[in-house]
């Protein structure tokens, strides 16, 4: 008979910083086309300086690129959209914008990494729409703070927190921007193959003496945008006041844990 015997390895706590969102209004708005353009009309190349910042790097993470994406309708139309990265397309879709309102695309990426090119194409069936806003912002999801070793290696003493920072990300500036905000402040924890989302406060903490991570989603994965719902694909919102109108996820700030090894 096989004996296991359990080990419990050094604490890891991981500490994650956000980059802050790239973001330009321009002063003079640009017509929309009435087709699909050949190229996007902006792009962006995920750099190294976009991504979040982990104090200690974890074995593995995935991250999502939102790409927003705002300007005005003055007659009432539809937008057209296409997601591109890396050349190929993502995704493609239309919204209705009424008169004199302004749209936001919010598109997300999920599992990108530094180097791919990320961008939209909008295009409208009106002469009289443009655009004058983009923004980027990046954000962990699928974390793994460790190997897996056919489950020999799982987090023990596990502790999820938001205690040092605003949990709300990003926070964009520009333009006259209002933002969309989850009713509960959830991250999607995985246990036993099924969803569990547990709610993480400003000052809130989730624990847990082990924890098996799933094999896809590992120790938590977004909740909202990005991962759950939208992941590579995008949803437009429209306002007659506000623009850019954007979404925002509750992230967490912290990861602490040890390495349980069965022998």
């Amino acid at each position: 008979m096989t004996r296991l015997i359990p080990s419990i390895g050094s604490k890891k706590t991981f500490t994650i910083t956000y980059a802050t969102p790239q973001e330009t209004l321009y002063t003079t708005p640009t017509t929309l086309p009435t087709t699909e353009p050949t190229d996007p009309q902006f792009t962006y190349t995920i750099a190294n300086s976009d991504l979040p910042v982990f104090s200690v790097k974890p074995f593995s993470v995935k991250y999502i690129a939102c790409v927003y994406g705002a300007g005005k309708f003055v007659t009432a139309g539809t937008l057209s959209w296409r997601m591109v990265k890396n050349g190929a397309s993502v995704a493609t879709g239309t919204a209705s914008v009424a008169a004199n309102t302004f749209y936001t695309v919010n598109a997300f990426f999920l599992d990108v990494v530094a180097g791919d090119v990320v961008g939209l194409k909008l295009w409208s069936n009106q002469t009289d729409s443009n655009w004058d806003y983009k923004a980027l912002f990046c954000y962990p999801t699928r974390f793994f703070p460790f190997p897996l070793l056919n489950y020999k290696q799982i987090p023990a003493k596990v502790k999820v927190w938001n205690s040092d920072s605003p949990q709300l990300f990003p926070t964009l500036t520009l333009g006259n921007p209002t933002a969309w905000v989850p009713n509960y402040p959830w991250l999607s924890y995985i246990q036993n193959g099924n969803n569990y989302a547990f709610g993480i406060g400003t000052t809130d903490s989730v624990t847990f003496d082990y924890y098996p991570p799933h094999a896809t989603y590992g120790v938590y994965r977004v909740w909202y945008y990005g991962d759950t719902y939208n992941a590579n694909t995008a949803s437009v919102q429209t306002d007659a006041t506000y623009r850019p109108k954007y979404y925002r996820n509750y992230l967490n700030i912290k990861v602490e844990c040890r390495p349980l090894r069965i022998e």
